[in-house]
């Protein structure tokens, strides 16, 4: 049987054999999107109702919702691995054996956290990568509110592999890629101080003082110009450090 994968990161992607397959309109994407983010959970139509058309849904709502879920059973079944089960009042996604890129982001980074205990570090950093390699963008977004808590904790895990991923390859002295890595962590986390530091001492580490001052006074100016607030006690280390004179 041909492998179907369902992809939450970004926009919603639907492929099976290789091919992207077609999808409908934005809400009936919605819909899929929303009994994903459920994980098998049977979610009641009054539910689906508010996260579809929020708090003044139509009086066609319940007949649409019903449309779509008929759409999305005509497109899924040659497949035969999602579906779409139902029972009285409510209705859950059943991914069979389809593979749901949120679920293999997640395996990749718990293999990647085992990995770097276990003192491997070369594949500490293959596992982080693959995972890192899946976020194409914000996960679930066309929910809006109805999403933001696994939103923020799917961010947090991206974060968090990041950092793995920076350990590992520091671990192999890998200093230009940790660096690349951090660089790219400070653009999605402006005002992180910790992360700042963190690419600070790796610049340093790497024999590029020049480039990690230079960090610092970036931070150092978007903190005050942004928040009006100086580097905290992390971030002046990490700078001092820099500036140490050499043995």
């Amino acid at each position: 049987m041909s492998e179907t994968v369902l992809r939450l990161f970004g926009h919603l992607e639907l492929w099976h054999a290789d091919r992207p397959l077609p999808l409908p309109p934005a809400r009936p994407q919605a819909l899929l999107t929303a009994l994903a983010l459920w994980r098998g959970q049977w979610c009641d139509t009054d539910r689906l109702v508010g996260t579809l058309w929020g708090e003044h849904p139509p009086p066609s709502a319940l007949v649409n919702l019903r449309a779509f879920i008929c759409q999305w059973r005509k497109l899924l079944t040659p497949q035969n691995t999602l579906s779409i089960d139902s029972r009285r009042g409510a209705y859950r996604l059943n991914p069979g054996d389809t593979v749901i890129d949120i679920a293999e982001f997640e395996t990749l980074l718990a293999d990647g956290d085992r990995a770097l205990a276990a003192v491997d570090p070369g594949t500490a950093a293959s596992r982080f990568e693959a995972a890192l390699e899946l976020w194409r963008g914000t996960p679930f977004s066309a929910l809006g509110l109805c999403a933001l808590a696994e939103q923020t904790r799917l961010t947090e895990l991206r974060d968090r592999g990041r950092s793995g991923l920076v350990t590992a390859l520091l671990a192999q002295d890998r200093h230009a890629e940790a660096v690349t890595v951090l660089r790219q962590a400070v653009a999605a986390q402006p005002y992180d101080e910790r992360v700042w530091a963190r690419l600070v001492s790796t610049l340093e580490v790497a024999g590029r003082r020049a480039d990690a001052l230079a960090a610092y006074r970036h931070i150092q100016g978007l903190l005050w110009e942004e928040l009006g607030i100086a580097p905290g006690r992390e971030l002046q280390a990490a700078r001092l450090r820099v500036l140490a004179p050499t043995s």
